[in-house]
């Protein structure tokens, strides 16, 4: 299996990971893009906006995305190439995979192989809490992530000046957290960490400190 976790932002943003991910993509692939964390009333451009981003990577065809929103009912994961689950609100994207039935089966896809990119709120849900964005939790009832990542919970669209809420979060949750910011990102193989893209941080206890393979573990 291999987990791209990425920070979010624009395509400009996110190219280091992008670029690791679509490595593994070519013009035959289908890829199934879960884009349920989106307002209900921008799938249209949630689509165009992912293929365009396919597309500076490589010559897909419209054909080969199957996009998931709200209504549509849940493919064989194992017909997919790859999965890419986009950002948005966290806690509708956690509630629609819960009640959905798909939980299982990502982390089914995972151990069988598979390849998956989530970013912002398709990162998050892979940490141990999606608590560390109880902003989003409007009237959405699951909370219990994929913990795909048994160590660390996960923040995105990190910026340093926010280091004093990563800290506090770190601390009422007894949570050591991911910070990613929006040009970062980690990669997981095999259940070990591949490869840190970018000033990724890890807030624990009172420290602050730059993720490094030889102090990473999930």
């Amino acid at each position: 299996m291999t987990l791209f976790l990425g920070g979010g932002g624009d395509i400009e943003d996110s190219v280091r990971i992008d670029k690791e991910f679509f490595n593994y993509i070519d013009e035959k692939s289908k890829i199934l893009y879960i884009a349920t964390a989106c307002d209900f009333t921008t799938y249209e451009n949630c689509f165009k906006w992912f293929y365009s981003l396919v597309t500076k990577y490589v010559s897909l065809s419209e054909e080969n995305i199957i996009m998931l929103s709200d209504e549509e009912k849940i493919p064989e994961l194992s017909e997919f190439k790859a999965i890419y689950i986009g950002g948005g609100n966290t806690y509708k994207l956690l509630n629609y995979i819960c009640k959905t039935g798909l939980k299982d089966k990502i982390v089914e896809f995972l151990d069988k192989g598979g390849l998956i990119f989530g970013g912002s709120a398709g990162a998050i849900i892979f940490g141990t809490t999606i608590e560390t964005v109880a902003e989003e939790r409007e009237n959405y009832p699951d909370n219990l992530s994929i913990s795909y990542v048994k160590k660390y919970a996960i923040r995105c669209h990190y910026q340093k000046e926010e280091d004093n809420l990563y800290q506090n979060l770190s601390k009422s949750l007894k949570q050591d957290i991911l910070a990613i910011p929006e040009d970062g990102g980690i990669i997981i193989d095999k259940d070990d960490i591949k490869k840190i893209i970018g000033d990724v941080i890890l807030f624990s206890a009172n420290q602050k400190q730059i993720l490094r393979l030889n102090n990473a573990e999930i």
